[in-house]
């Protein structure tokens, strides 16, 4: 049946449009997704996070921090039961990095009583590099409640341990150099997601509790303190396409997050380039600080049992106090990011 004056090609594409944008089976949120009984998803990613923290001393520039992180993360899901799985996350970094650029040698300020980059000249100083695997990852996901059984909302929750490690980006063996924080830790994560049509906005908050690790340092041991953080996004996916016959399906995701990350105690020297013997081969602490950043992502399963994702970030971070023994700050930071991993299905 067509309407009067409208062309019965353009009825036929419209209503195809319809119908592909309204198949509900495509529509469930893929962030609060969980392979089916007995199934499984294995999953090869890489990333890369790229910051520059621009540093000021009394309202001037002294300088800048460059930090570069390559990710490489081999991770599997299995479920036990629909809603309850099994996660297992084993991330590697290829490079870990500190670079600096138009740096100042530091000189002890009589007057303040601490060091100071504003009398010091500008020097090259060597980047700190290192690499090595991270702590793994074990977590348990379940889905309390689920629009696939009649609840008008999906909730994942996921409760997550990381082993420790003896390789950590803080202590150094001669010229070699671990990545990572090397201290266990805790996560839980809550992600509430629905579907309105073609849309399925999600909210999710991340908890992160990393505990101390001792590590051998020029003076001697010192207990090493990483950041905690809790973490809040809200977001949208947006189905675009989808074949259930051929396997395929289309679409993109869209969120905004902001986090909140406590004081940390860390090696001196590391964040500044360079710094006086009071405090050089000791812990320092560094500030808190706010982050807040934005995100985009598509994902295309391109087989019904393979599946690909490309996403990229914008982030900001505030500023904050990075060695406590000295008056040089973070004058903010922008950063960017970016991800892609192949997903297998196993149904």
């Amino acid at each position: 049946m067509t309407h009067p004056g409208v062309p019965p090609t353009l009825v036929t594409m419209l209503t195809t449009i319809l119908l592909a944008f309204s198949s509900s089976p495509t529509q469930a949120a893929e962030v609060t997704n969980l392979p089916p009984q007995l199934g499984g998803d294995v999953t090869l990613a890489y990333r890369t996070d790229q910051t520059r923290l621009p540093l000021v001393e009394s309202g001037e520039s002294v300088g800048q921090v460059g930090m570069h992180d390559h990710w490489l993360t081999l991770s599997g899901m299995f479920s036990v039961l629909d809603d309850l799985s099994i996660g297992l996350e084993i991330p590697g970094q290829v490079l870990s990095r500190l670079s600096y650029t138009d740096s100042h040698v530091m000189t002890w300020d009589p007057t303040e009583e601490t060091g100071s980059f504003l009398t010091g000249a500008e020097e090259r100083f060597s980047s700190i590099d290192g690499k090595g695997m991270n702590g793994a990852w074990f977590s348990l996901l379940g889905t309390p409640l689920s629009e696939a059984r009649g609840h008008q909302a999906t909730w994942l929750l996921e409760i997550g341990l990381r082993n420790r490690t003896k390789n950590n980006f803080w202590s150094a063996e001669g010229d070699k150099r671990g990545a990572g924080p090397g201290a266990a830790a805790q996560r839980m994560v809550a992600t509430f997601s629905t579907t309105r049509g073609v849309a399925s906005p999600y909210l999710q908050a991340n908890l992160l509790r990393q505990g101390e690790i001792d590590v051998e340092l020029e003076e001697g041991v010192a207990t090493i303190a990483p950041e905690r953080s809790a973490t809040f996004a809200a977001g949208s996916e947006f189905f675009h396409y989808g074949d259930t016959e051929k396997g395929i399906r289309i679409s993109s995701d869209y969120q905004l997050s902001f986090g909140y990350h406590t004081d940390a105690h860390l090696p001196s020297g590391l964040w500044l380039p360079d710094v006086l013997p009071i405090s050089a081969g000791q812990a320092t602490n560094r500030g808190e600080y706010t982050s807040l950043q934005t995100s985009a992502g598509l994902s295309w399963q391109f087989a019904p049992e393979v599946k690909a994702r490309l996403q990229g970030s914008l982030g900001w971070q505030s500023p904050t106090r990075l060695e406590h023994p000295y008056p040089i700050y973070t004058d903010g930071s922008l950063g960017w990011g970016i991800s892609t991993s192949v997903t297998y299905l196993v149904r």
